[in-house]
């Protein structure tokens, strides 16, 4: 395999929580990136919960110029700039999982009926399911119905938001929520009020 699956950055009892579809890939540089040991020992140590610097791992300045951190600095911007020293507050506060663990270009619909049997799957499931239980507040990313599919209780959360993207790129500086609750500005105060 020449990328590891990543089912998850973050610790696993982070306050927010980013649902997230299937990390993506990048054939130029990614192959490279994971095959670097600070790469290797990052996503070791996340998969087992080993203590970090910067758990959330692509929010490290070890990891500048990663296709892992272009994409998720870009989404967290907002979150980030809004204090200059937020970046490692951020990675302790934020965990994302992703509902198929494994780098693509693209995701093909996957029923979650037929990733059952998968244990990345099912593990994904539980750490959402415990995000409920603990009261976190999770935000939907992509794919909103598969993850309402997959993780019973989750439409009715009071804490679940929506960007309402199907984009590989979602944004929160531009939700596009059309079912349940949308991530808006009041939602996005209660957010950063956590990261502060």
């Amino acid at each position: 395999m020449e990328l590891f699956p990543e089912p998850f950055i973050g610790r696993v009892d982070a306050p927010i929580v980013l649902l997230n579809l299937n990390p993506g890939f990048d054939e130029k540089s990614d192959p490279n990136w994971h095959r670097k040991p600070i790469m290797q020992e990052a996503v070791e140590a996340n998969l087992t919960q080993r203590p970090q610097e910067y758990p959330f791992y692509p929010l490290s300045p070890d990891f500048d110029g990663s296709p892992i951190a272009k994409w998720w600095r870009r989404l967290l911007a907002p979150w980030i700039t809004q204090n200059p020293d937020n970046r490692k507050h951020v990675a302790e506060n934020v965990l994302a999982v992703e509902l198929f663990p494994y780098h693509s270009k693209m995701y093909g619909r996957f029923a979650p009926s037929r990733l059952q049997g998968l244990a990345s799957y099912t593990y994904s499931r539980s750490l959402v399911a415990d995000a409920i239980k603990r009261n976190a507040k999770i935000l939907v990313l992509r794919s909103q119905h598969e993850w309402q599919e997959a993780v019973p209780g989750l439409a009715a959360y009071r804490e679940v938001y929506h960007l309402g993207s199907s984009s590989r790129s979602p944004s929160l500086n531009n939700p596009k929520a059309h079912v349940g609750k949308c991530y808006d500005q009041k939602v996005d105060a209660a957010f950063k009020a956590l990261l502060m």
